[in-house]
């Protein structure tokens, strides 16, 4: 297995996409659920708002003003 291991090339740096860039209206809890929950600001409630997410930060926008900013979160329920 070590010569097969040391045979291997590393993997390039690559920026991975915005997953899930989604519309959607914000119910009356103000969670945007991507994976776990993470809160929006209460005046976004019942508005269509922009979400973007990827491995860094979870990002919802509600036309130019931003409704929440939150470190994205790997383990459930955090």
């Amino acid at each position: 297995m070590e010569p097969d291991r040391a045979a291997m090339l590393t993997i390039p740096p690559v920026a991975p996409p915005n997953w899930w860039p989604v519309r959607a209206r914000l119910g009356r809890d103000h969670y945007i659920r991507v994976d776990t929950d993470y809160s929006a600001h209460l005046r976004a409630i019942g508005r269509v708002i922009t979400i973007h997410s990827d491995t860094e930060e979870i990002t919802a926008t509600c036309g130019d003003d931003l409704m929440a900013r939150h470190v994205s979160c790997w383990a459930r329920h955090q």
